[in-house]
């Protein structure tokens, strides 16, 4: 059934990073299918962009893709941040100011009903992805009326039976034929240059998904203030590993012992560093103490990211 709902997409692929297509999705969907039909077109359309990145990412990882298989997320306000974590059971969370519920309701009007579904797809792909699983992520309130946020729920799902993707819709969508779907689509992504027009690794820009953060280094105080931005937005225990992306960044005597003061202030609020573009060498007194237990490097901030969401969901597993 998930291919014959594909079937009804206006296009096989959704450029979600385009808040113009996002609502010519809304309109065409809502405008010519039943609302069941409608929302699972945008779920699954949602769904096999999350999982195609996920996916990339992962193969950055991997080594089965070049290292510029990277990507940091949709470019629009889509990805809902997890409340709580956890690999074997269900999850919520909440996306403020989603775009999607705002193009809706420029569109089409405000209503009762949620109307987040590409969101909610393009997040269970994106965490199903990268947990290798098959998640379902359904919303619970949206903005679109009147809600202060987007709350969404995250269960487990079984990827041969058809399900619903809101409360009170029909049974249309298959998750295992969305995740084929991806990898269909992944064999044919041109990953050296589709992703790196989404994603600049120059941007001096942190990004926060779910318990993993990616946090270019522009210098001990403006990385310093990033991090404790984090934990005010978000809470501390909700950003679990930060992956600290050096590459590039002269490491005077000076410039280390703002490093240090950065790592340590990490450490000390629980969350583990993984850092990009330098070698234990170059981390700040390793020649001091040989007992003193380092943080993880890699050399490529593909590498980073994948390892940030491994060692994050280890320590849910712990």
């Amino acid at each position: 059934m998930s291919r014959a709902i594909l079937e009804l997409a206006p296009t096989p692929r959704a450029d979600l990073s385009c808040r113009r297509e996002l609502r010519m999705l809304h309109e065409h969907c809502f405008g010519s299918l039943e609302r069941s039909e409608a929302a699972s077109v945008l779920f699954a359309l949602g769904y096999t962009e999350g999982r195609v990145d996920a996916l990339q990412v992962l193969g950055g990882f991997l080594g089965e893709r070049p290292p510029e298989a990277r990507f940091s997320g949709p470019g629009l306000s889509l990805l809902m941040q997890p409340d709580d974590m956890a690999q074997h059971a269900p999850f919520r969370g909440s996306l403020q100011a989603s775009v999607e519920a705002e193009l809706h309701v420029e569109s089409l009007g405000t209503g009762t009903l949620p109307v987040c579904f590409a969101s909610a797809g393009y997040a269970s792909g994106w965490y199903g992805g990268l947990y290798s699983q098959s998640i379902l992520i359904r919303e619970r309130n949206c903005s679109a009326h009147g809600a202060g946020a987007c709350d969404f729920d995250a269960r487990l799902a079984d990827p041969e039976k058809l399900i619903a993707v809101g409360p009170g819709l029909d049974e249309l969508v298959r998750l295992g034929e969305l995740n084929a779907h991806a990898e269909t689509l992944l064999s044919s992504v041109d990953c050296e240059g589709a992703m790196l027009g989404r994603f600049d690794p120059l941007s001096p820009a942190a990004h926060i998904w779910g318990p993993v953060m990616i946090l270019p280094y522009s210098g001990q105080a403006d990385s310093i203030d990033a991090l404790l931005s984090a934990e005010t937005d978000f809470g501390a225990e909700r950003v679990r590993v930060v992956v600290l992306d050096l590459t590039g960044a002269q490491i005077d005597p000076l410039e280390a012992e703002g490093l240090s003061r950065l790592l340590d202030l990490a450490t000390g609020m629980g969350i583990e560093p993984v850092l990009v573009g330098c070698s234990a060498s170059q981390i700040p007194g390793a020649g001091d103490n040989p007992s003193l237990a380092l943080p993880i490097c890699v050399p490529a901030l593909a590498q980073g990211i994948a390892l940030g969401f491994q060692l994050a969901r280890f320590g849910q597993q712990g």
